[in-house]
This record gives C-alpha cells, structure tokens and sequence, in this order.
C-alpha cells in the first residue's frame, strides 16, 4: 500500500456540528448567537487552520484530502474522538462512543458528499482510534453501527496500539498491556469490507 497522510484534527468538530444543527433548527437565529451578538470563539486558529466555522472546516478538510490525492497518497487518516480540556484532565467524559460516532458518520458524510462523481473521498479515509469518547474499539456494537450509518465506501480503520492502551490499560506492564489489546481486538466484529 501506498504511504498515507495525517489528516489535522480539530477538538472542536462536535461543537460546530451541534451549533449548525441548533441554528438550523432555529430558524437560523441558534439559541446560542442570538441576532447582533456576535458568537464567542472556543477554538482559535492556531489550533487549527482554520475559522470555528463548520463551512471552513469543512473546506479546510476537504482541501486536504484533495492534495492527498494529488500527491497519490494510498490513505488519510483521521480520528474519530471529541473531549473538552477538562475532560481530558479528569478522564470523565460527558460524551460516550455511540453518540459522538453517531455525530461523526454525519459530520463525514456531509464532507465527503463535496467530492463528485459518486460522493466518495479522493484518497481511502482511514479512521484512526482515540482513548476517549468516539472510536475506541472498546464498544463493537457502536463501531458496527457506525459503519451502517456511512454513506460512503471508501474508507478502512487503523489501530492505534498506544492510544488503545491508554483506553483499556490497568497496568504498565508491558505483558498485561499486550493481554489486554488482544482481548479488545478479539471483541471485534469480523471484516465486513475489502482491505484493498
């Protein structure tokens, strides 16, 4: 296979898709900017290349993985994960894998469906695991229902071995981390789809 590229990742994505959402729902008014005030800014750019605009983000994304194919990348990785900063300092998280997988099929969908013809990506998406909420291979149940809810079949998953321990790890012992990460793989649902 071809080497690949590291998508940027961006801590803010759910946020963004929930304040479209809301604002679309709203008759865009959004109950949180209502009219004259001007919206706070959570995540400035330089975290990320880009505005906190859900419509940059999704250009900037999409930019990406048109020069991913330009330069004949075999894949682009990208994770699947949300957190706040506090959430990462106390490992309590407010989001469990379902819902911020269930947010991400939609969020991916809507960036891909740019690409013609036959809205699929220009390069594999490979969706890469986190050690919070989203896609950490602790829950089969929500990493098959993710795959149901996408709209697109150009894409494939990369373990993360570290970010898994972290997830899932009791001990710091190099054996029982190795125990443990093949016990998880073991919970998988079998290959539903080409490695091609």
């Amino acid at each position: 296979m071809k080497g690949g590229v590291h998508l940027p990742f961006h801590s803010g994505w759910l946020e963004m898709l929930e304040e479209k959402k809301e604002t679309k729902e709203n008759g865009g008014n959004g109950k949180a900017n209502p009219p004259g005030e001007i919206p706070p800014i959570r995540f400035e750019p330089p975290f990320f290349a880009c505005s906190t605009l859900p419509p940059d983000l999704y250009t900037a994304l999409q930019l990406q993985l048109e020069r991913a194919a330009r330069l004949h990348a075999g894949y682009a990785v990208y994770h699947l994960g949300y957190y706040h900063t506090a959430e990462m300092l106390t490992q309590t998280y407010a989001k469990d894998d379902w819902y911020v997988l269930e947010r991400a099929a939609e969020f991916l969908n809507e960036l891909v469906s740019a690409f013609p013809p036959g809205k699929e990506s220009p390069v594999r998406l490979q969706f890469e695991n986190l050690w919070y909420p989203g896609l950490t291979y602790t829950d089969p149940d929500a990493c098959l229902r993710f795959m149901d809810l996408l709209e697109f079949s150009n894409y494939g998953f990369v373990l993360d071995t570290g970010h898994l321990m972290n997830c899932i790890a009791s001990s710091d012992r190099e054996d029982k981390c190795i125990t443990a990460v093949c016990d998880c793989i073991e919970t998988l649902p079998p290959r539903r789809y080409s490695t091609e």
